[in-house]
């Protein structure tokens, strides 16, 4: 059978059409005040006029009336809401190029309400002038109680010139009292509506002359029910007065037998094939000509109908075109009573089953009621299989129901086929509890009739129940035990496959997802090309799930635009929320907040316009919530988190819950709750306890990591991250998070070698899988790391390294020109190429700052306190504050020229009122070298080798006494004498080196340094003495000596008896 589209029936919508109405006055003055009034209720059983009244008096007000027919198929509300809007679009000119078919337009989220403002704001918008909406046949909705909400909704919110007028035969179901206290109702019932004996006689005057006591009979005959004086009427019509009085007695006899009357002075005169023709009519919803010979095979279907249009035989006109008809619903069950008699029920079957068939094409609705009608309930079987989405996708779900109650219950026990569907309508609703009970009859039913392929069905279906209940694995068991005894060319088999597919990435098993993915993309080469290409976009729902999971969010999102598009055009409208649930929550991890918030909002129409209730809904209100969470709108993503747990909790989606709380935990971090977010996060992890979700428990804990790691707990942060990973196996997002907060974790510990080598992993990933934005966030930490100096002592991978510069390309700080500062021998500075002489200091008291921030940079920062007392001493620290000012913005400018006032330095940091210059490579201090050298030979055993070249590496950055030019300076002294003192140390030790390896001549030069330092060193006289007669140099020996002689007598001091005695035996030996 053919694609059908069933859309909204335009006649339901057509102002009825009447001819020969009574005006009555008495009536039609309930309505002069309809604009001061929100609402007429006009109720009265069948028969009392009160379509005929309303459409008279609305005319005679001059107010357009916006007609709507109810039956039994608009008790979805769906259905009810599209029809308003096709009522407006239909009477007002000009709406409908606006809008491009007949769908209402769907938005989410408490559905009805907002469907109805959004209706509401559509009427204000497109209609000024005073307006009637008309709702027909009320009692056949009156059971739903969405329907009734709505109205009263309405009526609460109705534009002043909008006015209600309902028509129905039972008392309305709507709370009315407010506005009966405020009077804005007007109320019409069966007393009112009953003609009264001067409305008789009205209604008589055109057809006959009667005398008051027969209006009277006539009046205490019908009790003024218009029904009955219709019918009595038409018997007078062109009868003489004596058959009149005749059948009037006849009438009076039997006032209440209106059936009998009506068989007897209406259907019992007419020629056979007119009743032929009545009867099967009866069962049609409207009379079309064109059908009716196809349907019934009658001749002549024109004239007769043509026939009954001028007897007036109770058939009215749809639309002023006149070719399509109904009969007055009084006449038409008077009509099915006399098929009843007339047929037997095989043959009525088959009237039921014929009409089904015909209409079949056009309208599935109407062709499922007569097969139901007809019993033919193998057909109604065949009709719900076939269009089973159809009736979802169209908003028929309460139809639906309402065909299957129909069908007798011993029937559908019997039947499981009939099971399957009911059982699917439960799972649609939600009710995950009911389908399973039923999905378990139908398999022990099928089994029992030895019906293998229904058998399987039922167990694939159930298998799907079993993961909306939580139970992930049973459920991928269970599917994974029926695929051998399914047919790869059956659609069984492509929904058995995209689960499996779907269900193994759920469990993290994506070896098997991608072994089931590629197993039947092999088998769908076979197929037909519309099979085909249904089938791939089915199992691309789950293939999607897969990359997004794994965390291919770039690929996730090409496949899942290319799936959008495939659904589109071949309109597989029940596949829509998970492919717009997939582009939603891969919009967020991609940073496309909006688009994903847009993607969700389809996502929620389409499930409103399938009346679709179950986890899918649910889990497009989590990606929606997420992509708020983005937009930093938390309590929105609050409110639809909670819409999203409300559809998992129902049926107990243990696995939908904690991924729930997880994005509620997100939510909670942002806003600052962190116990909050804690409690919800151990929730979660107590929800799929025992349930073997490894890859959700894996995420989960990740997440409990982030907080221990927030609440600066970093061992047990790393000890849950630990436990996490090998859970995480496969699913490169995560596996990249847990890096990335591993190493955060680690860097915070200090332990870097560990922090260097995990976040090298994280960032791995994240280039290759484009994280960017998540390495990002991580900034608080990463830029500082990039700036600072431990990437030089344990650098990254080249390529890591380069990637991260790249991605924080605008934090990283530009390396300063070193500041390179010598402090032995007299001041020197230079700045980067730069030279700094003496006399572009322009304040001496500056370079005294820089002096001893540079000797003192290892005791940390200096109070302002010292360093003033270093320059003023014994001053008054008020009197001197502001020169020391002024003198640290003369050394800003004098190391920066181009700092502004306000900027921090590269060079001096400030914590208050207190300074140092920074510790870290930007300044080289070569007091700092020297000590570097020098206690690296004291710390460590080195070899003779090593040990010479680091003290030469110490006496190659001394150049002189410490600040010789301030041989004054009283903060000086003991500094310089350590430095003089540890020099001396580090040439001794070069001499004793060298005189080990017997290179005497580079003893004698290092011994020579130490006069240069000390003139008066004994230890170096007596060396080179003793170098020089190795050297077999006497005469250098001797002048050693005689200067030697000559310090000593310089500073009135004997010579000492160990250098003579040395001389004089190196002289003897030689």
């Amino acid at each position: 059978m053919t694609d059908q589209i069933m859309n909204l029936l335009n006649s339901k919508l057509q102002t009825p059409r009447r001819r020969h109405i009574l005006h009555r006055e008495r009536l039609i003055r309930y309505f002069e005040d309809i604009q001061q009034k929100k609402i007429i209720a006009v109720t009265a059983g069948a028969g009392y006029g009160k379509t005929t009244l309303v459409m008279d008096a609305l005319a005679k007000q001059g107010v357009i009336p916006v007609w709507y027919r109810l039956d039994e198929q608009d008790t979805d509300f769906p259905v009810f809401i599209s029809y308003l809007y096709s009522a407006v679009q239909q009477h007002f000119s000009g709406l409908k190029d606006n809008r491009t078919d007949d769908k209402m337009p769907m938005t989410c989220l408490k559905k009805d309400h907002d469907l109805l403002l959004e209706w509401l704001a559509f009427v204000e918008q497109n209609i000024n002038q005073p307006t009637v909406f008309v709702l027909d046949d009320y009692h056949l909705v009156q059971s739903s109680q969405q329907v009734n909400h709505a109205i009263e909704f309405i009526l609460n919110r109705l534009p002043d010139n909008i006015h209600l007028v309902i028509i129905g035969r039972k008392n309305l179901s709507l709370k009315l009292s407010t506005l009966r206290a405020r009077d804005q109702l007007i109320e019409i019932c069966e007393h009112d509506l009953s003609f009264t004996s001067g409305e008789i006689k009205q209604f008589f005057a055109d057809s006959l002359l009667l005398t008051d006591p027969y209006i009277e009979d006539i009046l205490a005959s019908t009790g003024g029910w218009a029904a009955s004086l219709v019918l009595l009427r038409y018997a007078f019509n062109k009868k003489v007065p004596g058959a009149i009085s005749r059948r009037l007695v006849s009438f009076k006899q039997s006032p209440r037998y209106i059936f009998s009357y009506l068989k007897e002075n209406i259907f019992d005169i007419q020629p056979e094939h007119i009743q032929t023709f009545m009867m099967k009519a009866a069962l049609l919803p409207e009379i079309d000509t064109r059908r009716f010979n196809d349907i019934f095979e009658m001749d002549n279907p024109d004239a007769i109908l043509k026939q009954m249009i001028e007897d007036h035989l109770m058939i009215f006109p749809v639309d002023e075109s006149a070719t399509v008809f109904y009969l007055h619903h009084l006449f038409k069950e008077f009509l099915i009573t006399r098929l009843k008699e007339n047929f037997t029920p095989i043959q009525i079957d088959r009237l039921h089953c014929r009409i089904a068939h015909k209409t079949e094409e056009d309208d599935i609705f109407q062709a499922l009621h007569h097969f139901i009608a007809g019993h033919a309930f193998d057909e109604a079987i065949r009709l719900i299989e076939s269009y089973e989405m159809k009736f979802l996708i169209k908003g028929k779900i309460n139809f639906l129901g309402q065909c299957l109650e129909k069908i007798p219950k011993k029937i559908i026990e019997k039947h499981p086929k009939l099971l399957l569907a009911k059982a699917k309508l439960h799972s649609y609703f939600g009710n995950c509890r009911q389908a399973i009970e039923l999905l378990t009859r139908a398999c022990r039913l099928s089994k029992n009739q030895e019906s293998t392929e229904e058998r399987v069905k039922c167990l694939v279906e159930l298998g799907s129940q079993y993961y909306v209940t939580g139970h992930v694995k049973e459920a991928k068991l269970l599917m994974e035990q029926v695929l051998n005894e399914l047919e790869p060319s059956s659609p069984t088999y492509i929904i058995a496959m995209t689960y499996l597919t779907f269900l193994s990435s759920v469990l993290g098993e994506f070896e098997t997802a991608g072994i089931y993915y590629k197993t039947v993309r092999e088998k769908m080469e076979y197929y037909p090309d519309f099979e085909r290409l249904t089938s791939n976009a089915l199992i691309n729902t789950s293939y999607t799930y897969t990359l997004y999971i794994k965390g291919e969010f770039e690929p996730a999102q090409q496949v899942n635009k290319r799936l959008l598009k495939s659904v589109l055009e071949l309109k597989l409208t029940p596949c829509l929320p998970l492919v717009y649930y997939q582009l939603s929550a891969t919009g967020f991890f991609l940073g496309t907040f909006e688009k994903g918030i847009e993607f969700a909002k389809k996502g929620i129409e389409i499930c409103e316009k399938i009346s679709l209730l179950d986890s899918k809904k649910g889990w497009i209100y989590i990606a929606w919530a997420q992509n708020c969470l983005g937009l930093g709108k938390y309590d929105r993503a609050i409110e639809l988190i909670s819409c999203g747990i409300e559809l998992f909790e129902d049926p107990g989606n243990r696995w939908a819950i904690a991924n729930a709380l997880d994005c509620l935990h997100l939510v909670y971090l942002a806003q600052g709750k962190i116990k909050l977010a804690e409690q919800t996060l151990n929730k979660a992890l107590d929800i799929i306890e025992g349930f073997e979700l490894t890859l959700t428990e894996g995420i989960l804990n990740n997440s409990c990591a982030n907080i221990l790691k927030i609440e600066k707990k970093y061992q047990q942060s790393l000890d849950c991250l630990a436990y996490a990973r090998p859970k995480l196996d496969g699913a490169a997002f995560y596996v990249f998070n847990n890096h990335l907060l591993t190493a955060g974790s680690f860097f915070e510990l200090g332990r870097n070698k560990h922090a260097i080598k995990h976040l090298s992993t994280a960032l791995s990933l994240s280039e290759s899988k484009n994280y960017d934005r998540f390495v990002e966030k991580e900034r608080e930490w990463l830029i500082p790391l990039l700036n600072g100096p431990l990437l030089k002592q344990i650098p990254l991978k080249q390529k890591n390294h380069a990637y991260l510069k790249q991605l924080f390309k605008n934090h990283i700080v530009k390396e300063p020109p070193l500041l390179d500062i010598k402090l032995l021998g007299y001041f020197e500075l230079n700045i980067g190429k730069r030279v700094v002489p003496l006399s572009q200091w322009k304040s001496s008291k500056a370079l005294m700052i820089l002096k001893y921030l540079a000797a003192k940079r290892c005791r940390g920062f200096i109070p302002r306190e010292m360093l003033i007392e270093i320059l003023w001493p014994d001053e008054n620290l008020q009197k001197t504050g502001s020169r020391f000012n002024m003198a640290m913005s003369a050394l800003r400018k004098t190391l920066e020229p181009d700092l502004s006032p306000k900027v921090p330095s590269t060079y001096i940091e400030r914590k208050k009122d207190t300074y140092r210059l920074y510790g870290d490579n930007r300044i080289r201090i070569d007091t700092e070298q020297f000590l570097h050298h020098y206690h690296l030979t004291k710390n460590k055993k080195f070899p003779p080798a090593k040990a010479l070249e680091t003290y030469l590496a110490a006496q190659s950055v001394y150049r002189g006494p410490f600040l010789e030019e301030d041989r004054y300076e009283d903060w000086c002294f003991q500094i310089r004498e350590v430095f003089s003192s540890d020099y001396l140390k580090v040439l001794k030790a070069i001499v004793s080196i060298y005189e080990t390896q017997k290179k005497f001549n580079k003893a004698i030069l290092y011994a020579r340094k130490i006069l240069e330092a000390d003139p008066f060193e004994e230890y170096a006289f007596k060396k080179l003495m003793i170098f020089y007669a190795q050297l077999d140099n006497l005469p250098e020996t001797k002048k050693i000596y005689t200067l030697y002689k000559t310090m000593t007598q310089q500073i009135a001091c004997p010579v000492s008896s160990d250098v003579k005695d040395l001389y004089n035996h190196l002289n003897q030996a030689s």
